[in-house]
């Protein structure tokens, strides 16, 4: 089991935004055992994601790859070969280390190191679902331990997220500049006046549940009225970024109170049995049965065929017997399809605009 660094790289960027909460998860964590912290930690997509992450670094995965997780498999591959073929020797799962003097100011590991006469490489793979930007604290440090690990005036940093984008490599050329940025905020989180801000950010907070700022945040977000809010545009968007917040902690309560309840605890609920959704499991022997009631055209009027899967079985299709990456193969299926395809309509989805923040 890899032991992560209080102030590790990927810890960073949460740090920046709400300094208070490297102490307030420190406290959290000084609690529990190491089976309740990793039970408080972890998720199906962390655990998911280490798996992958394990996998290129050579080890076989407990259980076969679903379709999905060996395309991510073949693309991160790709995406090494193209990247790093020029480098004279490339190191794998490799520790990075940040010194400050003769202490450690922050410490993580590098998924890929790749080594030129003068540019150090790091390749960090990603493999959840929302992007991480490489210009992000977590690479800045990456990139600083590695130009001082490796006495390298350059560093080329990738992030390669092929569910969230693909990847985007940076240089980073300035060590004192990416320094000292790292530093301040490993200083500000180490402060006893650290302050806690909540946010988006406290999704990724072992800490999240017990934050006075998120309590507080959700008092304020329920005392305000909906017409004192149109009034003021700006807080109301700050109120909704708020709102994402605790939409978040309400989903992960309930989902707690539930496993409590199946777990016989006394929370003052009850688990019942729901009954399930009728479904039909043979589509060509319902057709055949309810043929004499209605007409061919009829049923094929009801019956919807779902394109993600129709997706997926043309790729593995094609895969096999043309050797056909996915990417290329749904572009073939659309062409195949022609006016039998047709793409929804364009959805207006609200978003945070970051840059509007600063």
């Amino acid at each position: 089991m890899t032991t992560h660094h209080e102030y590790s790289p990927s810890k960073l960027d949460r740090y920046q935004k709400c300094p208070g909460s490297a102490a307030a998860a420190a406290r959290v964590r000084a609690s529990m055992t190491e089976a309740e912290w990793e039970d408080h930690t972890g998720s199906d997509a962390a655990a998911e994601g280490t798996m992958l992450h394990a996998v290129m670094a050579g080890t076989p995965p407990p259980a076969p790859l679903t379709e999905e997780q060996q395309e991510l498999i073949d693309k991160s591959w790709e995406y090494r070969n193209l990247h790093f073929s020029d480098c004279g020797e490339v190191l794998v799962e490799q520790r990075l280390t940040l010194m400050d003097g003769f202490e450690v100011l922050t410490e993580g590991w590098a998924d890929v190191v790749g080594l030129t006469p003068d540019v150090v490489k790091i390749l960090d793979w990603k493999y959840g679902r929302m992007w991480v930007s490489p210009n992000s604290l977590q690479g800045k440090a990456y990139a600083a331990a590695a130009m001082q690990t490796y006495d390298r005036p350059t560093c080329e940093f990738h992030i390669y997220q092929p569910r969230a984008g693909d990847g985007k490599p940076i240089l980073f050329t300035d060590f004192d500049e990416i320094y000292g940025e790292v530093k301040a905020v490993i200083d500000a989180a180490k402060s006893p006046y650290a302050m806690i801000q909540a946010g988006d950010h406290c999704a990724f907070c072992p800490a999240k549940l017990d934050c006075t700022a998120n309590q507080n945040a959700e008092t304020a977000l329920m005392r305000q009225d909906d017409a004192g809010l149109l009034a003021h545009p700006r807080r109301l968007g700050e109120y909704a970024e708020v709102a994402q917040v605790v939409k978040k902690r309400c989903d992960q309560l309930l989902a707690a109170c539930k496993a409590a309840t199946i777990a016989g605890e006394d929370t003052g609920w009850k688990i019942i049995n729901k009954k399930g959704l009728p479904k039909i499991v043979d589509t060509l022997k319902a057709r055949d049965r309810v043929l004499p009631i209605l007409t061919n055209e009829e049923i094929l009027s009801v019956v919807a065929l779902p394109y993600g899967k129709l997706r997926d079985l043309v790729a593995d299709k094609l895969k096999s017997s043309e050797d056909l990456p996915a990417s290329k193969s749904e572009a073939r299926l659309i062409e195949i399809l022609g006016d039998a395809f047709e793409r929804g309509a364009d959805s207006e989805v609200c978003v945070v605009d970051k840059k509007a923040r600063v």
